[in-house]
């Protein structure tokens, strides 16, 4: 990929795609793994332009921002984005309310952490942070899982916790990726990996038995 002004010129890595047709031919500009609000920000402020690609026009996109419901003990995830108006959301489950100003304070909190945090960064304010984020995000939520990897990287427990954030990328992946999606297949590596030098080999098959009945079924 090649810039010529407000241009791309594209080359194929591979034989047999053709770079003018967007329904083969895929750039990622910024990190795939964030919200839809977060990569449309990035790329109007580094990119100068709207993206309106099929993941980024896509509602499905919002389970990645879901909030808790707020009957106690429901695993339901209640589907709202940074943006949305806040309003009151009705559990698809268990048939509870959730109240709009829970629902503007979730967003609020989403709208204000960064896209990265400084190495630096306190962690008893990352376990601020993360636990407020615990009590009105879905435990899904994007902003979860990257908030508790900051939190390991500044306590020195990242690569002991490795294994289960690849698994969080993972299961967050498969909700808006499709299924044999190159990214969901990248993570899937990392699992194998991290199991392997873990010396669970024998967890390695289940694992992949697992992902292949996910892609066919």
């Amino acid at each position: 990929m090649v810039f010529d002004g407000f241009r791309v010129c594209l080359r194929p890595l591979v034989p047999g795609v053709d770079a003018a047709d967007i329904t083969k031919a895929f750039i990622s500009y910024v990190d795939v793994g964030r919200s839809k609000y977060v990569r449309r920000k990035d790329l109007k402020s580094r990119w100068y332009f709207d993206c309106e690609c099929s993941r980024c026009v896509d509602p499905a996109d919002d389970i990645l921002t879901a909030i808790k419901c707020s009957t106690p003990g429901c695993p339901e995830p209640l589907v709202t984005s940074e943006t949305a108006e806040p309003c009151y959301i009705a559990c698809p489950k268990c048939r509870g309310m959730t109240d709009d100003s829970v629902v503007k304070e979730a967003q609020e909190l989403m709208k204000s952490l960064p896209a990265s945090f400084d190495p630096t960064c306190p962690a008893e304010h990352l376990r601020e942070l993360l636990s407020k984020a615990e009590r009105l995000l879905h435990p899904n939520n994007v902003y979860v899982c990257r908030l508790r990897t900051a939190l390991y990287h500044v306590t020195g427990s990242l690569e002991l916790k490795m294994g289960m954030m690849h698994r969080q990328i993972y299961d967050n992946y498969k909700l808006c990726f499709p299924k044999a999606d190159r990214h969901v297949g990248y993570q899937l590596l990392h699992i194998v990996k991290d199991l392997i030098e873990k010396g669970e080999r024998e967890e390695v098959c289940p694992t992949l038995v697992f992902f292949f009945v996910y892609i066919f079924r």
